[in-house]
C-alpha cells in the first residue's frame, strides 16, 4: 500500500491516506487526529486531552474489547466484560461533578464510609459497622419515626406504640426472643409460620409443600414424649411413634403398621418385591402365619420346610400343580384338575391315575425281603377262602365306566387283612391275593396229582 501526503489536512481530507483519500491521518494548529470516512473518530489536543468527538466511539482494551470506556449521548460508561474491574489506590472516592460531596470513600488501612448529602450514614470500623440515623429494609423491618431499637441487654424491636408492652422481638446473644403468639412469617402471603402459643410449639405450613433438606448429614427430630404427624385439622394420624414404644403407620386414620418388641404387624394386605428371611428353624425366625402360627415356612441352614402345625389339613390348590427340582429342569411331580396325577422318574412317567385306575409304566415292585419279616407261615386252607371269594364285574357309580374286581366287604369276611377302610371307604389289596392264590393252585394241584394216582390205581387193577 502507498503512503501519500498531500497539501490538505481536514477529517475530510486528511494529509496521510492509504487507497482511501478519506482516511487517514490530519493534522492542524495544535493538534493531530484520525479520520474514517471523511468523519474525525479521534484527536489529541495541545493539552494531551485524547478526544473522542461522537457518542458511538468507544476506547477499548483487551483482546477481546474486554473493557470499554464510551458515552452514549446521555450516559457514560465505563463497562467490563471479563474479570473484575479494579480500581487501585490508597484512597478511593466517589464524588459529584458539579459540588464538593463526596458519595463514597474507602481508605486503605482504614474503613469504608457511604454518604446522603455529603453526610456520612454508613461506616465500616474495625468492631464492625456504625449506622446513623433510621434503617428502612423494603419490604422487611422497617424503622419509621415510630419504631426504634433499643439495645440495653439486646436489640429489641417495638410496635407503633414504642412501649415495653408492644416489644415484638428481642435480639440477644446466640438467638433472638419473641413473646407467644407471636409469628415469625415466611412467604408474600404469610404461607409459612413458626410460632410458639403459650403452650406448643408450631411450625404452620400453607401454601405448597413443606420441604426439609438436608445435604450434609441427618434430619433427626427429638422429642421428650412422643413425635405425631397428622393432618391440617389435627384429627388423622399419619405417622404415631411412641417414646419407648412403637411407631405406627397409617392409612386414611386407621393404624396398619406397628412396630412391636418382637417385630411388626400388619393390618390388610403387604405388598412388596421380595421377603427375605435369614436361616432359622421351627420357631419366630420363620415365616409363621395363623393366629397360633399354624403354619410356617422356613430354611434351617440345610434343608426348606413348609409345615403345618395347627388344626386342619395343609391344602395346596390350583388347576394344575406341578413340582420341579430345584433347578425347574424336571418335572417331578403333575395333579391336574379332573384328571390325572403323574408320577416321574428322572423325568419320565412312570404312574398315572386315569379315570378307570392307575397306568404304570414299568415294573411294580412290592418290598419283600425275609431280612424283613418274622412269624413267617404258609397259609392254610388257600383253596376253601378262595372258594369264598367271588369275582365280579360291574360299574363305577362316579365314572360309569364298566370294571371287574371283588367286594371288599366280601373279602373282608374271608380275608380281613387284605381290606382296610379310609374315610368309611374300604379298600383291597389285591396284590397279597397273589399269595392266597398261589397256595389255593398247590392245594388245587395236589388234588389233582392225588386223584390222578387214583385213577391210574384203578387203572392198574
Amino acid at each position: 500500500m502507498a503512503t501519500k501526503i498531500t497539501g490538505t489536512n481536514t477529517a475530510a481530507a486528511p494529509g496521510v491516506t492509504g487507497d482511501d483519500a478519506d482516511t487517514g491521518l490530519f493534522y492542524g494548529t495544535n493538534e493531530i487526529g484520525f479520520s474514517t470516512g471523511g468523519t474525525s473518530r479521534a484527536t489529541v489536543d495541545s493539552s494531551g486531552n485524547l478526544n473522542i468527538p461522537n457518542d458511538s466511539g468507544k476506547i477499548r482494551l483487551g483482546t477481546g474489547n474486554d473493557l470499554e470506556i464510551y458515552h452514549d449521548g446521555t450516559d457514560s460508561y465505563i463497562k467490563n466484560n471479563a474479570g473484575a474491574l479494579i480500581l487501585r489506590d490508597d484512597v478511593i472516592k466517589l464524588k459529584a461533578f458539579s459540588t464538593t460531596d463526596t458519595y463514597l470513600e474507602a481508605t486503605n488501612g482504614g474503613g469504608v464510609s457511604l454518604r446522603w448529602d455529603n453526610s456520612t450514614k454508613f461506616e465500616t470500623t474495625s468492631a464492625g459497622c456504625t449506622l446513623t440515623g433510621a434503617l428502612t429494609l423494603t419490604g422487611g423491618l422497617g424503622m419509621a419515626a415510630s419504631k426504634y431499637i433499643h439495645g440495653t441487654s439486646g436489640i429489641d424491636f417495638y410496635g407503633d406504640s414504642g412501649d415495653a408492652g408492644s416489644k415484638l422481638v428481642t435480639l440477644v446473644d446466640g438467638g433472638f426472643k419473641i413473646k407467644d403468639s407471636n409469628k415469625i412469617n415466611f412467604g408474600s402471603s404469610d404461607d409459612l409460620q413458626i410460632y410458639h402459643d403459650g403452650t406448643n410449639s408450631i411450625l404452620d405450613n400453607n401454601t405448597g409443600d413443606l420441604i426439609v433438606r438436608c445435604d450434609s448429614d441427618d434430619v433427626k427430630i427429638l422429642a421428650e414424649d412422643d413425635i405425631v404427624l397428622r393432618d391440617n385439622d389435627d384429627s388423622t394420624n399419619f405417622i404415631h411413634c411412641i417414646n419407648g414404644g412403637a411407631v405406627e403407620l397409617y392409612y386414611n386414620g386407621t393404624k396398619k403398621f406397628e412396630t412391636t418388641s418382637n417385630g411388626a404387624d400388619v393390618t390388610g394386605r403387604l405388598t412388596t418385591d421380595g421377603v427375605f428371611i435369614g436361616d432359622g428353624g421351627d420357631n419366630d425366625t420363620s415365616l409363621s402365619i395363623g393366629a397360633n402360627n399354624d403354619l410356617r415356612l422356613y430354611h434351617d441352614g440345610s434343608n426348606s420346610y413348609i409345615k403345618d402345625r395347627g388344626t386342619g389339613v395343609l391344602a395346596i390348590a390350583g388347576s394344575q400343580i406341578d413340582f420341579y427340582n430345584a433347578a425347574c429342569t424336571e418335572t417331578m411331580i403333575q395333579a391336574y384338575q379332573n384328571g390325572a396325577v403323574k408320577l416321574r422318574y428322572d423325568n419320565s412317567i412312570k404312574l398315572e391315575t386315569t379315570s378307570s385306575g392307575i397306568t404304570v409304566t414299568g415294573t411294580t415292585n412290592s418290598t419283600s425281603d425275609i431280612k424283613l419279616k418274622e412269624n413267617i407261615k404258609t397259609i392254610e386252607n388257600s383253596l376253601d377262602k378262595v372258594l369264598q371269594l367271588r369275582g365280579v364285574e360291574f360299574d363305577w357309580k362316579e365314572s360309569k365306566e364298566h370294571s371287574i374286581g371283588v367286594i371288599a366287604q366280601e373279602v373282608e369276611e374271608v380275608l380281613p387283612d387284605l381290606v382296610h377302610e379310609t374315610n368309611d371307604i374300604k379298600g383291597v389289596s389285591y396284590g397279597n391275593l397273589t399269595a392266597v392264590l398261589i397256595e389255593a393252585i398247590k392245594e388245587q394241584n395236589e388234588i389233582i396229582n392225588n386223584m390222578k394216582k387214583e385213577i391210574e390205581a384203578l387203572k392198574n387193577n
